[in-house]
């Protein structure tokens, strides 16, 4: 957006769900850009990235997408890719379902095969997405466990029992019932990390069954 009103930008992103990045096909990431993305990050928003303006005279999807990759952080992950460029530009296709979504000039949309002579490039740019989910599932992972302390959780876990099953303990209700809400609170955490890293593994793993079996619709 326009720098003379990115206060606003900042302002609405604390009510928003989620945030959609526009990057230029043909000028790349600006700086407004960039503040977006931090903005976004700030407030914890998931984001898209939606790069716009293929049609125009010099864009380039890849040159925009790569910048974005070397920017951004965590690193954005390839979706689609475009069929055709430029003035040519007529469609996209999906990597995730491997279907052509192609537009003729009156704008109707006709969905199919991909295109023969872009068959090599999507799979290979399939490939790489399915790596870098994995990649992404990984490092989740691994940022979930160091916000969690997993191990530190547990021992707590432990100390909380044994301070409940210690009679002593209901001599004081107030302290008790706070003992209570808390260990209830720490296992909500554990139960909430558990679901989520369950939820991750499965999906890597049918995206990975789906790559073994040759199942697009997996």
């Amino acid at each position: 957006g326009d720098q003379n009103f990115f206060s606003d930008t900042k302002m609405c992103m604390q009510a928003a769900d989620s945030v959609a990045v526009l990057v230029d096909a043909v000028d790349g990431v600006k700086v407004q850009t960039e503040m977006a993305w931090d903005f976004a990050k700030e407030f914890n928003l998931p984001c898209l990235i939606f790069i716009n303006k293929l049609d125009r005279e010099r864009s380039d999807f890849f040159r925009a997408f790569n910048e974005a990759s070397e920017i951004f952080e965590p690193k954005p992950i390839v979706l689609q890719i475009p069929i055709g460029a430029e003035a040519d530009f007529k469609g996209i296709v999906d990597l995730i379902g491997m279907k052509a979504y192609i537009y003729d000039a009156d704008g109707k949309l006709t969905v199919g095969a991909v295109p023969a002579d872009m068959q090599e490039a999507a799979e290979m740019e399939r490939e790489h997405t399915v790596e870098n989910i994995a990649e992404a599932v990984g490092r989740t992972l691994k940022l979930l466990g160091q916000r969690m302390d997993w191990e530190t959780a547990l021992h707590r876990l432990e100390e909380m029992n044994a301070m409940i099953e210690d009679g002593d303990l209901w001599s004081d209700p107030a302290r008790a019932q706070k003992l209570m809400r808390d260990r209830q609170m720490l296992m909500d955490k554990v139960e909430t990390y558990k679901r989520i890293e369950r939820e991750l593994k499965d999906n890597v793993e049918l995206i990975e069954l789906g790559e073994m079996e040759g199942d697009k619709d997996i």
